[in-house]
């Protein structure tokens, strides 16, 4: 350790300021270097936060297509149901023309009875 102070003492001032000089710009890249790091980590602060918001904006889309689906499938349930209300429909339509029907083969039958008495 003796040695190491004692060639720092026989060094000229002009290398002593050279010296200092390799210091200071050491200095400074390292400060460069550990702001460039710091800038990095707040950026990768604000990527993992737009992350989390991604992935919450993806789930939302993802719940949304499932109920887009459903939508479908529903829309074509319905379809169904109304073609079978309309056939269904249209059966009742034809059981109360049948019932008239019946009730005027009955009224007929009544009159043609009275008419055979």
């Amino acid at each position: 350790d003796l040695q190491v102070h004692l060639s720092f003492l026989a060094l000229a001032p002009a290398d002593l300021e050279d010296l200092l000089a390799s210091k200071q710009e050491m200095t400074d890249e390292l400060q460069n270097q550990i702001n460039k790091l710091q800038d990095q980590t707040e950026e990768i602060h604000v990527l993992r936060i737009d992350n989390k918001m991604l992935n919450s904006e993806n789930e939302k889309l993802k719940e949304m297509a499932h109920y887009a689906e459903e939508v479908h499938v529903l829309r074509d349930d319905n379809k169904q149901l109304d073609k079978m209300l309309k056939n269904e429909t249209e059966k009742l339509k034809k059981m109360e023309n049948y019932t008239e029907e019946v009730h005027e083969l009955r009224d007929d039958n009544m009159q043609l009875d009275k008419m055979l008495k």
